[in-house]
């Protein structure tokens, strides 16, 4: 049963947000995403995020507008969600309502890596779900983690990464081939000792087949 507040407030943040519609982010937003389709008004992110700036956070709001099929108020509720208050089930729920790429990485580079249960979260993503979209999503919440020093970068913390990572390589380089070059740059970045590791690692995956590590490699000396 829907929440008669919660959908007055969904009908006027909507009519807000419809009123900075573009075509041009649309055709822009095809040409770049894979896979399914949300239905859009074409809001760029940075007008949406000043929108919504304007709304003071509510994590249950924030559900109630995350599950539906409009790409702007999925976004919205990303914005409007309190990261910390963000739990593995509430996790869990909106990791089977992403659709697409962009909602995925918002969620988890804007909200989700500030969740205290993101660390097991990401991890039990990637050991157990091969869905592209989560899995990208999963290696951004570990980077942005690593970033903001909630997740160890000694070398110990990098072994245990590589190996949750190992049965995510593709053989074909991916969209999730950014997720985790991000990952393992900021693992080098904060302690210089991961790059013998990392790179180790690319050249197994590498001889095993894997494009994407062989892409990764070529990276790996700007890090």
């Amino acid at each position: 049963m829907e929440h008669p507040s919660y959908e007055m407030r969904r009908r006027q943040l909507l009519a807000r947000l419809v009123r900075q519609k573009n075509g041009a982010v649309v055709d822009a937003m095809e040409a770049l995403e894979g896979g399914k389709r949300l239905f859009s008004y074409g809001v760029s992110l940075p007008t949406l995020k000043t929108i919504v700036r304007s709304y003071p956070a509510d994590n249950d709001f924030a559900d109630y507008l995350f599950h539906t099929d409009i790409r702007e108020l999925k976004l919205a509720a990303v914005y409007l969600a309190d990261g910390p208050g963000m739990t593995a089930g509430r996790m869990e729920a909106w990791k089977s309502a992403f659709v697409t790429f962009e909602i995925a990485v918002n969620c988890a580079s804007a909200l989700f890596w500030q969740s205290p249960d993101a660390y097991a979260t990401a991890v039990r993503w990637l050991e157990a779900d091969p869905d592209p979209v989560t899995v990208r999503a999963a290696f951004i919440m570990l980077a942005r983690g690593v970033a903001n020093d909630r997740i160890a970068a000694d070398v110990r913390s990098c072994d245990e990464l590589l190996r949750v990572s190992a049965n995510r390589f593709f053989p074909d380089r991916t969209t999730v081939a950014e997720g985790i070059g991000n990952l393992f740059e900021r693992l080098v970045r904060k302690n210089g000792e991961n790059r013998e590791r990392i790179v180790r690692f690319l050249r197994q995956k590498e001889r095993e087949g894997s494009a994407m590590a062989a892409a990764l490699l070529e990276e790996v000396a700007y890090w």
